[in-house]
């Protein structure tokens, strides 16, 4: 019946949340007192904040359908944000961008890429626990850097990033 697959569902979901936590929760993450300010055009700000939509919609279209156990689905969403291929915008940016920054990048496209390999054999714990070590990526970036726009052409750092 209807309820009783939405219950199914629900308490799926519920695991799921569960087991992403906790998979988390095992690594503690240490936030950053302060995030390096990356000045960026707007136009520039808004193509590397659309790249981390992007992450955050295959997340949830990864989570979603990992639990309904649609692993095909779950690679196909993980490969379209795998290691994109060259682009003009990414080009004119990445010399601008903090070395720490191109690298947890790249190192997240990567994990969304062994995520999209992994996930069609079928194993729901390992994709979901994937999931959540490809998410310390995103929660580390987020507390190492924030964008800003309007600045004409170069970048600059507000703050020296570390070597």
């Amino acid at each position: 019946s209807l309820l009783r697959g939405l219950g199914t569902f629900a308490l799926s979901t519920t695991a799921g949340v569960t087991l992403i936590a906790g998979a988390i929760a095992q690594q503690p993450i240490t936030p950053s007192p302060q995030r390096f300010v990356v000045n960026l055009t707007d136009e520039e700000r808004a193509y590397v904040l659309g790249e981390m939509r992007q992450f955050l919609r295959a997340t949830q279209g990864i989570l979603e359908t990992t639990l309904a156990s649609d692993f095909r689905g779950a690679a196909r969403l993980a490969r379209e944000v795998g290691k994109p291929g060259p682009d003009a915008m990414r080009a004119t940016i990445q010399p601008k961008l903090p070395a720490q920054f191109r690298e947890l990048a790249g190192r997240t496209h990567l994990a969304f890429d062994e995520l999209a390999a992994s996930a069609t054999f079928g194993d729901r714990e390992a994709t979901l626990k994937q999931l959540a070590q490809t998410m310390r990526n995103c929660v580390a970036c987020h507390g190492a850097f924030a964008f800003s726009g309007g600045a004409p052409g170069a970048a600059a750092l507000s703050r020296s990033a570390p070597p």
